[in-house]
């Protein structure tokens, strides 16, 4: 009798689990996407009132930098709203439990620089074992969605969007809530596995197919893992994720 019971308090705990497992990325999913959703949604619609016709309004939004950051600060707002509001549905503490309750410190800058060497060199290494081993066209340039800037004005508002919006909202999106939760479900590997596909998954470029930007992103993840988990802040990864964003910028847009 002790032994059925025991059975079935293991069914019901690995039952609970996978439904644990299966809500924590389902929400990261629609946090992502739905952000993105709900953004373009407003801007389009705020487009219309402005009375700008329906069929340049795709290309209003696409040609205007002043757009695609409104864009990416809506995502930003409409995503890291979700996760606080379902962390708090849940009655936990959202800063808690996304590593935001910490101070950065000058131990952490030095972590994080450290870090980002070891990541450089082993991105080159895995460049060339896809340059070597596959077809994949590792010159092949990550498409961002936005011109180059032509004033300093365009070129602060895409600084904005690019070293401190994205990497502010990614790493408490993908880091902070998918990682954290995930750990308390499953083994760490497979949780370092899990958000760094869905990571990946998400800079695909679907319409390009930038399979470089993706595995360097799916690489790149288990540094921004290793380093909030190290100091038990998201602190580190968002200023490791802000800097490799930075050196990006700077060769695209200023060198």
């Amino acid at each position: 009798m002790s032994s059925d019971s025991s059975s079935t308090s293991g069914e019901l705990s690995v039952f609970r689990r996978s439904l644990n497992l299966a809500g924590v990325v389902l929400t990261t999913v629609v946090a992502f996407f739905g952000a993105q959703f709900v953004a373009v949604t407003i801007l389009l619609t705020a487009l219309l009132f402005a009375g700008i016709s329906q069929d340049s309004v795709a290309d209003k939004i696409e040609s205007n930098l002043a757009a695609n950051v409104f864009l990416v600060f809506a995502v930003a707002i409409v995503s890291i709203g979700f996760i606080t509001t379902v962390l708090r549905w849940q009655k936990l503490e959202p800063k808690k439990v996304l590593l935001l309750n910490k101070r950065p410190t000058k131990h952490m800058v030095i972590s994080m620089l450290a870090t980002y060497a070891v990541y450089f060199v082993s991105l080159a290494v895995l460049l060339a074992v896809l340059q070597a081993f596959t077809s994949v066209n590792v010159d092949q340039s990550q498409e961002l969605g936005i011109d180059d800037p032509s004033t300093p004005v365009a070129l602060l508002l895409t600084f904005f969007m690019l070293v401190i919006i994205t990497p502010v909202y990614e790493e408490i999106l993908f880091r902070g809530y998918l990682f954290n939760r995930l750990k308390n479900n499953i083994p760490v590997v497979a949780s370092y596995v899990v958000t760094s596909l869905l990571f990946g998954a998400a800079h695909l470029e679907y319409g390009n197919l930038n399979w470089v930007a993706a595995a360097d992103t799916l690489l790149f993840s288990g540094f921004l893992i290793y380093l909030s988990q190290k100091h038990q802040s998201l602190i580190p990864a968002i200023l490791l994720h802000a800097l490799k964003n930075s050196i990006a910028f700077y060769v695209l847009f200023v060198a």
